[in-house]
């Protein structure tokens, strides 16, 4: 009988790795008949059900297996496996380490321990974890790609190049070599860099032109160029010669759909359809500035609804909210053909994407026609280059005299913001610096911005703040990613070694606590050339002041446009010397400082809640459609 059992089991692990889940299923079914406690049926029934996405089902199975075998090594991880997918990463994180105490050895064990890392936001451990998985098992393509994104997403650019070159030897494979060809600093170093490093990035395309053959870039690439919008120039002639670089590469990206061809009749309906897409319709902040128009279109003239990448989280209350307020809701597959195909079957009048090049998918969908009139929002504010897109929304509240040049899209700049953004609650409590150890005694100088925002140029604005008040405290938010908080740190050391002291990196916060550090700040630094928006319009909404120097581009403007709005010019500066007089002013100048907050108490309320985003987005989509 045990023979027979084994050969049973030996047959539905054949089957599993043949891609015949249900004849595995139903043979390790028979293996459990017999021997309920048979481990290594109950774990393959564990795995194939966490890969089916069932993990509850898994945990089960997982479960049954632990209690059978508790000293065993590979159950412990697949229970990790489990409590990972599930998002109990402290429950994975310790059944991994207690399998790599049975078997130190198991390349498994740690390459899932590093995955768990990085959800963890523990970047550093992860890049060790996933290299020594490497180390144990040198051909697994998996640990590979694995380790050279991780070490990608770490702004860890030198050792991710040499990652993809091992990766490249044992797989020869153009997606790899696209992904090596196409990276980028996370962290600028220095302003002279930022050239090289443009120049390298289009080299890189130029050399592969014609050498390589894409049939899924979303799988094959898995990244966008998204840190070139935070050099601080005109990045349409490089997006323009990425988005030819992938129509060449890959011909299929520009699918058009059925009801999008020469002759095909417009489908007969009441209403105008609309698909909203993005990744990030959740708690994010495109989610916070998406779900007004959302909620607002009026329904006697448009059908709303939401497309989703992914499947959104559980028990993130904006999903919850964004889907109440949606006539429908599309989550698309992970395959760029099929997610196509998803919304093809829609047959939508409008596509209207959020952002596009801060995730793979939405930007390769952007190539093909899948609606008669495609468009972007400034979630991530530049152009795309790519040609089937055909408007981009922005506002004259943003844009400068001759903004369309830095567009391959047709600008559209509505006379009201382009989002319609709802009111941050007031707080519940005032704010108590010392929860960030800060004190009472210092003036505080907030910069809240994602520290990749933070140009080599604005290094000379922290500076000169130190310098202009002997008082003050620059205030930062730290990363998940602990590299980019040392490359600033080593940036910074190096432009003002004697004012390090007096510049504190905190870690990043819940949202209510978020409001309260920006209620807290006695002045907010709006970032050279990418500013804030939703950031902005949360610390506007505490009454704090923001200085700001607007850039060329709209990337760097919006804040100077909701202090023109409110008519607060004095917080909008024309120069890098006006910026550090005007910040420090407010940090030293109590009396001023609260007749600002009063005024921006007084005025803001016209940021927030604006009729006017959802009537100019009316007219342009009807106007739109019928032009």
């Amino acid at each position: 009988m045990k023979m027979t059992l084994d050969s049973a089991f030996q047959m539905a692990v054949k089957n599993w790795e043949a891609g015949q889940p249900d004849v595995a299923t139903s043979l390790c079914e028979q293996v459990l008949r017999f021997d309920p406690d048979n481990i290594g049926a109950l774990n393959l029934m564990a795995v194939m059900e966490l890969m089916r996405g069932h993990p509850q089902e898994a945990m089960t199975w997982s479960q049954r297996a632990i209690a059978s075998a508790p000293d065993n090594a590979e159950l412990l991880n697949t229970l990790g496996e489990v409590y990972r997918v599930t998002g109990a990463l402290g429950k994975a994180e310790r059944s991994f380490r207690a399998a790599l105490t049975l078997d130190p050895d198991c390349a498994h064990a740690h390459f899932n321990l590093g995955l768990t890392l990085s959800a963890a936001n523990h970047s550093v451990e992860a890049i060790q974890c996933m290299q020594t998985a490497r180390r144990l098992e040198p051909d697994n393509r998996t640990i590979h790609l694995a380790l050279s994104n991780q070490l990608r997403n770490a702004g860890e650019v030198e050792a991710a190049e040499q990652a993809y070159s091992d990766a490249l030897q044992r797989f020869p494979e153009d997606g790899l070599r696209v992904r090596k060809a196409t990276l980028l600093p996370v962290m600028l170093m220095d302003a002279d860099h930022i050239t090289p490093i443009r120049a390298h990035y289009r080299e890189g395309l130029d050399a592969l032109e014609g050498q390589v053959t894409l049939t899924d870039p979303v799988l094959e690439t898995e990244h966008t160029n998204f840190f070139l919008a935070y050099h601080g120039r005109n990045d349409r002639p490089l997006q323009e010669r990425t988005a030819q670089f992938f129509r060449n590469a890959c011909p299929s990206l520009e699918y058009t759909a059925a009801h999008c061809r020469p002759g095909a009749p417009r489908p007969q309906r009441d209403r105008i359809k609309v698909g909203i897409i993005s990744r990030f319709l959740k708690w994010h902040s495109i989610g916070r500035t998406s779900r007004g128009l959302i909620a607002n279109l009026p329904r006697d003239h448009f059908e709303v609804i939401t497309v989703r990448t992914e499947p959104p989280p559980e028990n993130d209350h904006f999903v919850e909210w964004i889907d109440e307020r949606s006539d429908r809701v599309v989550t698309l597959p992970i395959h760029l053909a099929t997610a196509r195909e998803r919304i093809e079957a829609e047959a939508f009048d409008i596509l209207y994407y959020q952002d596009i090049g801060m995730d793979p998918m939405t930007y390769f969908l952007a190539f093909a026609r899948l609606a008669p009139v495609q468009c972007v929002a400034a979630g991530h504010p530049v152009t795309t280059g790519i040609p089937n897109l055909d408007y981009f929304i922005s506002s004259t509240w943003f844009e400068p005299p001759g903004a369309e040049a830095h567009y391959s899209e047709t600008l559209v700049s509505l006379e009201a913001p382009h989002w319609y953004y709802y009111r941050p609650p007031p707080l519940d409590a005032p704010p108590d610096r010392a929860q960030w150890g800060l004190s009472e005694d210092e003036n505080i100088y907030l910069c809240p911005q994602t520290l990749f925002k933070l140009h080599p140029h604005f290094d000379a604005i922290i500076c000169g703040i130190l310098e202009a008040d002997p008082k003050g405290r620059i205030v930062l938010i730290g990363s998940h990613h602990l590299q980019w908080q040392v490359r600033l740190s080593l940036r910074l050391q190096q432009q003002m070694p004697s004012q390090l002291r007096r510049i504190s990196i905190i870690p990043g916060q819940p949202w209510r606590d978020f409001l309260s550090l920006l209620a807290s700040a006695d002045v907010i630094l709006d970032p050279l050339y990418f500013g804030g928006y939703n950031t902005t319009l949360e610390a506007f909404a505490m009454g704090t002041p923001i200085v700001t120097m607007p850039g060329a581009f709209q990337r760097g403007r919006h804040t100077a446009a909701f202090c023109h709005r409110m008519g607060l010019d004095a917080l909008v500066v024309d120069s890098i010397d006006a910026y550090i007089e005007t910040a420090s002013r407010l940090g030293r100048d109590r009396t001023w400082r609260d007749a600002i907050s009063a005024q921006i108490q007084k005025r803001s309320d016209q940021l927030y809640e604006d009729p006017s985003v959802i009537s100019e987005h009316t007219r342009f989509f009807i106007d739109a459609l019928n032009a």
